[in-house]
């Protein structure tokens, strides 16, 4: 198959075997559904974040800026400025470990809930050694 014209009689080419593999593939993950595009609105809190491995979570314990107890979650790096987060109350530095009573391990676990429709999202959060309990509302973005 001729993919591309560099210049007159020069060309790339790829081999058909590739292009009948590429094709199967692709209906395959067509059909299972991979790549569709989402129903609804996708939702934003208005956060970056990190998530937290067990030597950050030892170096904030270390210089006392994180509660002991603490062993999972994922930490405010930055906040959008009137952002759901900012209105509910996150600061930067901030280490949220729940969400609606399930333990945050890491980014995609807030991705994955901020594809629900649940709302409020109930946090739980760790500012210095001080738990909180606050409510986000996540807005469509």
């Amino acid at each position: 198959i001729n993919s591309m014209k560099v210049t007159p009689g020069i060309s790339f080419a790829i081999p058909i075997d590739y292009a009948k593999e590429f094709l199967e593939k692709s209906a395959e993950a067509h059909k299972s559904g991979y790549g569709k595009k989402r129903h609804g609105k996708r939702r934003y809190a208005g956060i970056t974040m990190v998530s937290l491995n067990p030597q950050i979570i030892d170096e904030l314990q270390y210089r006392g800026q994180l509660h002991s107890s603490v062993t999972h979650g994922i930490l405010i790096y930055s906040i959008v400025v009137q952002s759901p987060a900012q209105k509910a109350g996150l600061h930067v530095g901030d280490v949220i470990t729940h969400i609606n009573d399930q333990a945050i391990h890491g980014s995609r676990d807030v991705y994955k809930i901020l594809e629900g429709q649940a709302s409020p999202l109930k946090l739980t959060v760790w500012r210095g050694k001080q738990q909180i309990i606050m409510d986000i509302y996540p807005e469509d973005h």
